[in-house]
């Protein structure tokens, strides 16, 4: 079964602890998401700032993005897992 939003586990952001929260989420074909909430970030209440990972590093090299994604719902941080998991 592919990893989805609801696998993700929250935590105190390292840097920003008091102003978001954090979580990543590795697949095994070597990329994943890293997943921010907060003030520090492009996200509201119900969204998050997402970046993708390739090797557990940022990478901007992919045909979803050159950038980090804002405002993603968890429905479209399903879609990007399951178009992840394909490359």
């Amino acid at each position: 079964m592919p990893k989805q939003f609801k696998d993700l586990k929250f935590e105190m952001h390292k840097v920003f602890p008091m102003l978001s929260t954090h979580s990543e989420l590795k697949l095994d074909n070597g990329y994943g998401i890293s997943v921010v909430n907060g003030s520090r970030a492009y996200c509201g209440p119900d969204t998050y700032e997402v970046a993708i990972l390739k090797d557990g590093e940022i990478t901007y090299d992919t045909e979803f993005t050159d950038d980090v994604l804002g405002y993603q719902s968890p429905e479209d941080i399903d879609e990007l897992l399951i178009n992840l998991a394909k490359l």
